[in-house]
Order: C-alpha cells, then sequence, then structure tokens
C-alpha cells in the first residue's frame, strides 16, 4: 500500500487533535491542581507540534506533499485509538500517571516517525520524517524536565 505524503501529514493532525482532545476530558480526572497544571502544559505542547505541522504543510511545494511512501506491514498505523489501547486511565490521575500516558503516546508517534524515516526511498522525505522525530524526541526531552519541576513545586 502506498501513501501521499499530504494524507500522512494530515492523519499525524488528526493524531494530534485526537490527543488534545483526550487531555482536555481528562482534566476532570485530574488528581489536584498540578495535574490540571499539567494536562494544559501537555495540551500547549500538543497545539504546537500540530502548528509546526500545519505550517510545513502551508509552505512546502505541492511536488513534496504529493510524493507517494510505500506503507510496509512493518509500519505501524498512525490510528489514535490503536496508540490508546495501550494506555490505563484511572478514575483520578496523579501527575505521574498524566506523565506515564504522555510519554506512551509520544513513544508511539517517535515509533511512527522511526518507521516512516526508515521506509523513505528519497532523501527528502526521510529527512521530514527524521526532523518529525528529533522534534517529538526533544519535546518529550523537555517534557519530562517540566515534570521533575512539576514534583518540586
Amino acid at each position: 500500500m502506498v501513501k501521499q505524503l499530504r494524507s500522512i501529514l494530515e492523519s499525524i493532525l488528526s493524531f494530534h487533535g485526537d490527543l488534545t482532545a483526550l487531555y482536555l476530558s481528562l482534566k476532570v480526572k485530574a488528581e489536584d491542581e498540578k495535574s490540571k497544571m499539567l494536562l494544559d502544559h501537555i495540551c500547549k505542547q500538543e497545539k504546537d507540534h500540530k502548528e509546526c505541522i500545519e505550517k510545513y504543510m502551508l509552505t512546502a511545494s505541492e511536488k513534496i506533499l504529493n510524493r507517494w511512501i510505500k506503507n510496509s506491514a512493518e509500519l505501524p498505523n498512525m490510528d489514535f485509538s490503536e496508540c490508546l489501547k495501550s494506555v490505563k486511565i484511572h478514575n483520578k490521575l496523579s501527575v505521574s500517571e498524566i506523565g506515564e500516558i504522555a510519554i506512551q503516546f509520544d513513544n508511539c508517534i517517535i515509533k511512527f516517525y522511526e518507521m516512516l524515516a526508515l521506509e523513505s526511498s528519497s532523501n527528502d522525505l526521510k529527512e521530514i520524517f527524521e526532523c518529525l522525530m528529533k522534534k517529538s524526541k526533544k519535546q518529550e526531552m523537555n517534557f519530562s524536565r517540566d515534570l521533575l519541576w512539576l514534583y518540586d513545586v
């Protein structure tokens, strides 16, 4: 099966939109104000990531966006519901539980970008997914730092 880059990026945008909606819905399960603060912070990160991809789609050439990518059987599906299956959500969520949920979703999308980079036959497509992967890894690293800070507050 093959997909156009545009279609893949739209799936990623949808994933981030669904993820933001999930985090917003979890605020009612937040154990305390720190947990709510963390969910707000995560939503902002998701919004930033989504805006970055939208900006790229607006500035990228049609030639690049219309490029086809072979989708092998090993390539995970960028399906929000599939990633959600591996996440445990309790009735009351602590800061650490919210952190675990966020890291699980980050790992899901990082794995997706890694596989896309490996599957890409051209250097320009490979660079796009490697860039997205690096941005996601940096975001995860910053999130871990912010999470530690929140524990100290």
